[in-house]
């Protein structure tokens, strides 16, 4: 009997305590699981948010470079150093020349090919370019060599390819290193993905801030009032800057009461000073 009793207390757990423990042992795990995936997903948040952050921030610093060269060095007859659109979202165009790079033209243009009697030392190959005259013509080329005629005393200017219009002497042709910039909001290409799109010289625009939903931008005037058309740009002090970037998905738990929706968003303002286009 007393051999019995001993190998039954050495026959281990019972049925039900291996059963209440597999049930404790379930909801720790449980538990911990869900915070795990409680804080992964408040890091997935924070970093989406984090990248929004970094994204207007990037993209207003390079708004307020330009802005500030706008309008410096010479520039084409009636060309603005700044254009504002009102477009909700709104359109910017910044204009500069940078080092006063600017020629005149001293014979006729009819291909590709520009002769100046100035030294055009300023026009490196791969450089953009723009060409205007008084009678309206104006296009954009991209300066693939530069060379001096010595026999003729010309100086040669190369463009990749030939000019939509002829350029006439009597009509006193240009040729300068223009760097104009525009800039404006994507929603059609991606609609789940708005972008802030830049646009070079001319060129097709690239995408150069990701999950910017939202650009404004007005004219700070003289007298202090804020106008989206300034009656001339002599009166304008600063440009209000206003950018708004969302993260890149939404949020499931999460509803913004503005929007009616997931996302969650940064915006950044600031007023920049134009010092080349006022007084």
């Amino acid at each position: 009997m007393m051999r019995s009793k001993i190998l039954k207390r050495l026959g281990g757990f019972s049925l039900v305590e291996v059963v209440v423990s597999m049930a404790i042992l379930g909801m720790i795990v449980t538990a911990g699981l869900s915070l795990y995936l409680s804080q992964q997903k408040q890091w997935v948040v924070q970093e989406q948010v984090a990248d929004a952050q970094q994204n207007v921030r990037v993209a207003m610093d390079e708004l307020t470079m330009n802005i500030r060269l706008a309008g410096c060095g010479d520039l084409p007859w009636g060309m603005l150093a700044m254009e504002l659109m009102d477009t909700d979202p709104d359109t910017l165009i910044l204009r500069h020349n940078p080092d006063e790079c600017r020629v005149n033209v001293a014979r006729n243009v009819h291909s590709n090919t520009v002769h100046v009697r100035e030294d055009p030392r300023c026009f490196e190959e791969g450089v953009r370019a723009y060409i205007w005259d008084a009678a309206g013509h104006a296009e954009w080329l991209t300066v693939v060599h530069v060379a001096w005629n010595q026999g003729q005393g010309w100086y040669e200017i190369h463009g990749s390819n030939n000019f939509d219009h002829n350029y006439r002497k009597q009509d006193n042709p240009r040729v300068m290193v223009l760097q104009e910039r525009k800039y404006y909001i994507d929603h059609t290409t991606d609609a789940s993905h708005p972008a802030l799109m830049r646009s070079e010289d001319g060129l097709p625009a690239q995408v150069f801030a990701e999950n910017i939903e939202d650009f404004q931008a007005a004219y700070v005037m003289k007298n202090g009032t804020i106008s989206t058309v300034p009656d001339t740009l002599q009166n304008v002090r600063a440009l209000q800057i206003e950018l708004r970037a969302r993260t890149e998905r939404q949020d499931s738990d999460w509803i913004d009461p503005d929007y009616e929706d997931g996302y969650r968003r940064r915006v950044l303002i600031s007023q920049v000073d134009a010092r080349n286009v006022g007084l």
